[in-house]
């Protein structure tokens, strides 16, 4: 009986820590206030994206290819991928699960997914990803490779949420 009540306190504690967890990345407008539109037109995509005021905000892309690389300063922020008509967000939630890494799903849905990947005993890093479906073909925005800290990646998750179709 003891064990039952210690077993319900942690489920419940743990519980409270992912709420808090997918409460801390959610970003209302004033938190985009310090985030300006970058026009993906130029690079071959009818959508528009939030991304944090940087002077030294670049996109490295070669005309007629299926990916683009999203940089602030030397940075990479996040990429982009063209999966035609595939789901790339599933193959992309296969391929993190075969990761030789700690892997924690935080937060998963049909075009979303949030995760924290832990290697080691020591070294914590966050990633995102983002399917949209622009024009009918399903664009994968996923964060850098490299991952953020927990307060750092905030803003790419604003920014994969933020993308919009632009006629």
């Amino acid at each position: 009986m003891i064990c039952i009540a210690l077993t319900a306190c942690k489920s419940d504690s743990e519980n409270s820590i992912r709420n808090q967890q997918n409460e801390s990345f959610q970003l209302n407008s004033e938190d985009l206030s310090n985030f300006e539109n970058l026009d993906l037109r130029t690079y071959e995509i009818n959508a528009s994206i939030m991304v944090p005021k940087d002077e030294s905000t670049s996109v490295k892309h070669q005309l007629d290819s299926f990916d683009w690389i999203i940089k602030q300063g030397k940075q990479s922020y996040l990429s982009i991928e063209d999966w035609g008509t595939a789901d790339g967000l599933n193959h992309f939630i296969e391929e993190i699960k075969k990761q030789t890494e700690e892997i924690e799903i935080i937060e998963n849905s049909d075009d979303f997914v949030f995760y924290k990947k832990t290697v080691g005993t020591s070294q914590t890093t966050y990633h995102a990803a983002a399917q949209h479906n622009i024009e009918g073909v399903n664009y994968l925005f996923i964060t850098a490779k490299q991952g953020f800290s927990e307060d750092g990646v905030k803003a790419v998750v604003a920014s994969i949420k933020s993308v919009e179709l632009r006629p």
